[in-house]
């Protein structure tokens, strides 16, 4: 049976017997199954925030308006010659650590020469000491340069920073240096 939420949290009772539809790390392709102990409550994350950043000038931008607002949509990176460090990031008002996250993105073309199948970018959220990278498990956007979704799995350490003046537990897309034969920003 699948959950559906419609913008609304699902309670699983306690008891419930749940599988997954992968295997567990370590390379069985058996689905794992388990029992939940406790009532448990899935509620879709609460995105409030975003920015973007420059790696030369560390120049934090508010783009949630925008993002909300704008029918053209938001630049990810805002600074005018893409530079590896460059970050986008959302803003969530509750701790996603361990979450599976799938994001919908409307995109265009941009990132000519990119290879789709390994962009330069990676997905990361804040443990409290480091940037942790999320695990990509779906990515029908090619990097962020066609509409499609992203789909991530967040890592177990999520923790509140505040970047600009707004705290929330925040996820990054984060440019990293061309790839060997792929074109510089």
């Amino acid at each position: 049976r699948r959950l559906q939420h419609r913008g609304q949290p699902v309670i699983v009772p306690a008891g419930t017997q749940v599988m997954t539809t992968v295997g567990a790390s370590g390379g069985s392709d058996e689905p794992v199954v388990f029992t939940t102990s406790a009532d448990l409550e899935i509620a879709p994350p609460q995105l409030f925030s975003a920015k973007t950043t420059t790696a030369l000038d560390d120049r934090v931008t508010d783009v949630w308006d925008d993002l909300r607002f704008n029918v053209v949509g938001v630049p990810c990176f805002t600074s005018p010659d893409l530079t590896p460090g460059d970050a986008f990031y959302l803003g969530f008002s509750e701790n996603l650590a361990g979450s599976v996250l799938r994001l919908a993105i409307s995109a265009q073309a941009e990132g000519i020469g990119v290879d789709p199948r390994n962009p330069p970018l990676v997905w990361e959220v804040w443990n409290g000491e480091a940037w942790l990278t999320a695990q990509v498990t779906e990515d029908s956007t090619g990097g962020l340069n066609r509409a499609g979704e992203v789909v991530l799995l967040i890592p177990i350490e999520h923790q509140l920073m505040t970047i600009g003046n707004t705290a929330a537990y925040w996820l990054r897309a984060r440019l990293l240096a061309p790839h060997p034969g792929q074109p510089t920003y």
